[in-house]
């Protein structure tokens, strides 16, 4: 069984780094491409792919949570009309 290493979580933490930097559009050129060569890379793609998921799967939960506040209001009914 692999349990990993500290490059491996140095790995992760870098991948994580740059596509945060990469969706709040700070990324600098030399960054970018870094970010470009890793995905080259078959090892280094993994925690790239893993960082987006992560990302993408909050932005979703934010979003949710979002549309349930919307929605949860223009389904209550409207004091005003009392």
């Amino acid at each position: 069984m692999y349990i990993g290493s500290e490059g491996d979580s140095m790995k992760k933490t870098t991948s994580d780094a740059l596509i945060q930097k990469l969706v709040k559009g700070k990324i600098s050129r030399e960054e970018f491409e870094q970010l470009l060569l890793a995905l080259e890379d078959e090892e280094q793609a993994v925690f790239l792919e893993n960082s987006m998921r992560d990302h993408f799967n909050a932005v979703m939960d934010k979003y949710e949570k979002e549309q349930k506040a919307v929605s949860g209001k223009e389904n209550s009914p409207d004091k005003s009309m009392n």
